[in-house]
């Protein structure tokens, strides 16, 4: 007789489950699966609220903090590789306990004179999303880091830009707002990447003022002005000692100079008499980068020069590869700035044409004209007559790509739209334009039209965007380094023989889904795939071997190593999954505390030789960074591990803090640990919960029988590990502060004889310590 069983959802005949257990197993494990599924999205919300509640009842007692310390310790050696694995590859393990003490620390009135990550971990990085949740409490904080004295944090933001929420149009990112709160700091170390703010250090220097600096280390900022970099120590050169730059990325530069001169006048900068870094001791640099694509910037060389009489046809749907000739129409072909027509122009593409790897010389008067939607591909203008390109009669919907390339000597416009689809403008270089994009302002027939623009640089004045507001023009900027005093202008339009009038500039609205503060529209489709990765590019300029032995510059070689996902961005939607460790990511401790310079590494970056105080350039380092931003058991140790850590510290507190009463200065240190001999990963709630109790009584049986008098003003440290436990969760450790005792050696001398005697089962005992110990919530 044939059973039944649970197999993908359906019931399927069997022929050993005669009593039905297997099934109604199977399907238990299932009913848990789709509850833990049901309950993740809202434990962080309330697992944090509950940390507040329990941590706020802590601070109200102990009111002024010395230190505040988070640390990761990894997985214990009894998870094999994946120890090691999980401990490199996550990113956001501090975030939670750090947004629950901020919470409650702010809420308490307390203060703090340190907040650092624990000095030699290369991990505990906090996720910029995670900490916007303490905008509402913002304020508070102005009392809490009034005192602040060093600030040791690393921050990242794995957002994509078409993820997350819309920020009000003109606020800063609530990371700077935070950051600004910590004006009187004197030694500060930060550690900031984001693959959403595209700026984030030009918002942090205009927008914070630190004018006591003693010591400061900058890490994985990308620098879009160097004059952002001194403006950032300008108020505190007087008393600055230590600088330290680690895997700084350098946007913007004299294009006409090479990069590398560039650093050296930073460099140099730091030694000027004129800056009055008088106390500077030290200047540390490792791992900076230039972005090639702002480097000096020209023209291709082209391998020679064809003249035609007449325009150039490309049908629909063709392509044309000028494979890097120099195409023009003759010598006196430009007649200023008269308006032409295809006829006067070098090629004519018909719709969905493809024009690549040509240069268009001088000797022209309309450029590029497209007839319906196109796609320019590595196409330079050596000198823009009219227009370099004229888009027109594309349809609603369409899309144009004009990918790599670049214009120079465009007095008016260097691409002009007069059809009603989109342009997209992706890497591409401009110099000594009027603009960059203008949408018809008065042809006959108006309509609503779209630009694109990313990865683009603009030099030398010009608009970058015009756009009519009244038809509803759309302009979306993104990564665009530009010195235009306005990127997007609006105008109101008109249809024939008129002249459009100025309307101010774009409203830009600010979205947490882009990087640039001006973003109107949405994101175009993905190119098409023919675009994507082209093998054909501009040949390398030639360099001299005297030259190459003056650069700096090293390319990077390529690296052997695989590429790895980067995983979803949005914690919450992480599945857990107990396969998913082996998909974390594998490296070095110390290239995973620089998390994000892979993203510096693409082959369109120059890598700059390590530079060390008073030592010339030595060996390049440039390790590829394996990126796991999102570990698979990341969160499902967050929900065990964290809960059951505060889930008693209000216990422990209420019998222990008051009892003390001359309490002064407090430390809270934070890490997370895992026990060892086991490889077990779950364990049901009330099991931990009975064994956190058994622990916390025989905790207090010890303090009882050490029978301290408080006048005595001993630092006691009470150390709690589970054991016994598949998974030992939570070491509470508890310390009251007081000045040190007359007697410390002997009192010292006591704690190990007490510790020794008691022997108690799965509990480290007291520690008596002198002046400076710490209070200390530790989640091993």
């Amino acid at each position: 007789m044939s059973r039944r069983r649970a197999d993908a959802g359906h019931l399927t005949p069997v022929m050993d489950d005669e009593d039905g257990s297997k099934l109604i197993a199977r399907l238990t494990s299932s009913y848990h699966i789709l509850e833990q599924e049901a309950e993740r999205s809202a434990r962080w919300f309330n697992e944090t609220r509950f940390d507040v509640v329990c941590l706020k009842k802590v601070f109200t007692r102990v009111r002024i903090l010395d230190r505040v310390e988070f640390a990761y310790e990894g997985m214990e050696i009894g998870y094999s590789k994946f120890a090691q694995r999980y401990c490199e590859g996550s990113q956001h393990e501090m975030s939670r306990p750090f947004v629950s003490t901020m919470g409650a620390l702010a809420s308490t009135g307390a203060s703090v004179r340190r907040i650092e990550i624990a000095k030699g971990k290369g991990y505990g990085a906090i996720s910029v999303g995670r900490l916007e949740s303490l905008a509402p409490s913002l304020k508070a904080f102005d009392g809490l880091f009034e005192g602040l004295q060093v600030l040791r944090l690393k921050l990242r933001d794995w957002r994509m830009p078409d993820e997350g929420f819309q920020l009000e149009s003109g606020r800063l990112p609530f990371s700077v707002r935070f950051l600004a709160k910590c004006r009187n700091v004197r030694v500060l170390d930060l550690s900031f990447y984001s693959t959403l703010e595209d700026d984030a250090f030009g918002e942090l220097v205009r927008a914070c003022r630190f004018e006591k600096l003693d010591s400061v280390t900058l890490e994985l900022f990308r620098v879009r002005l160097v004059s952002d970099l001194f403006q950032f120590f300008e108020p505190s050169e007087g008393c600055l000692e230590e600088v330290s730059l680690k895997s700084i990325m350098l946007d913007e530069h004299d294009l006409n100079e090479s990069g590398q001169d560039v650093w050296k006048q930073i460099f140099h900068g730091f030694a000027d008499e004129k800056r009055k870094f008088e106390k500077l001791q030290v200047f540390h640099a490792e791992r900076l980068f230039l972005d090639r694509e702002r480097c000096k910037i020209a023209v291709p060389k082209a391998v020679d020069t064809k003249t035609k009489k007449a325009v150039i046809e490309v049908k629909a749907g063709q392509v044309f590869d000028g494979l890097w000739y120099r195409c023009d129409r003759g010598s006196g072909a430009c007649g200023g700035q008269g308006e032409g027509d295809y006829k006067d122009a070098v090629f004519h593409l018909h719709e969905g044409a493809t024009l690549r790897n040509v240069i268009i010389g001088k000797n022209q008067a309309e450029g590029v004209h497209c007839n319906g939607h196109c796609t320019p591909e590595f196409v330079w203008w050596e000198d823009v007559c009219e227009d370099a390109l004229n888009i027109k009669n594309d349809k609603a919907g369409s899309q144009t790509w004009v990918i790599g390339g670049g214009a120079y000597h465009g007095s008016d416009k260097i691409i002009q739209h007069n059809g009603c689809g989109t342009v997209n403008i992706i890497n591409f270089y401009v110099e000594d334009y009027g603009k960059l994009y203008r949408s018809c302002g008065n042809c006959s027939k108006q309509r609503k039209r779209n630009i694109y623009i990313k990865s683009v640089t603009a030099k030398n004045e010009g608009e970058l965007v015009g756009i009519n507001s009244n038809y509803k023009d759309t302009a979306t900027l993104k990564n665009v380094c530009a010195d235009a005093k306005t990127k997007c202008q609006m105008y109101i339009g008109c249809a024939g023989g008129c002249e459009p009038k100025k309307a101010g500039t774009c409203s830009g609205k600010r979205q947490r889904t882009a990087t640039s503060r001006f973003e109107v529209g949405r994101n175009p489709p993905t190119p098409p795939s023919t675009v994507r990765r082209l093998s054909s590019r501009p040949p390398a300029s030639q360099a001299t071997e005297a030259e190459e032995e003056q650069s700096l510059f090293v390319r990077g070689e390529d690296s052997d190593d695989p590429e790895v996902d980067d995983g979803d961005p949005n914690p919450e939607e992480v599945v857990d999954d107990v396969e998913g460790l082996s998909e974390v990511a594998a490296g070095a401790g110390e290239e995973s505390a620089a998390a994000g310079e892979e993203a510096f590494l693409e082959p369109e970056h120059e890598t700059i030789a390590t530079l060390r105080y008073r030592a010339t350039f030595g060996d390049i380092e440039r390790n590829p960074i394996h990126l796991a931003a999102n570990s698979m058991s990341n969160y499902k140790v967050d929900s065990l591990t964290m809960t059951g850590l505060w889930m008693w510290v209000d216990d422990v507190v209420d019998s222990q803090v008051n009892r003390r009463s001359n309490i002064e200065v407090a430390s809270l240190v934070a890490e997370l640990w895992f026990g060892r001999g086991t490889n077990k990963r779950d364990r049901p709630q009330k099991q931990l919960r009975r064994g956190n109790v058994r622990d916390v009584h025989d905790l207090r049986d010890l303090a009882k029988s050490l029978d301290l008098d408080t006048s005595e003003k001993l630092t006691i440290d009470f150390n709690l590990y589970l054991t016994g436990d598949p998974i030992p969760i939570p070491l509470l450790q508890l310390a009251a502060i007081a000045p040190p005792p007359p007697r410390l050696s002997q009192v010292r001398a006591r704690t190990a004889t007490v510790i020794q005697e008691e022997a108690l089962e799965g509990v480290v005992a007291a520690n008596l310590m002198g002046a400076g110990a710490t209070l200390a919530v530790r989640d091993y």
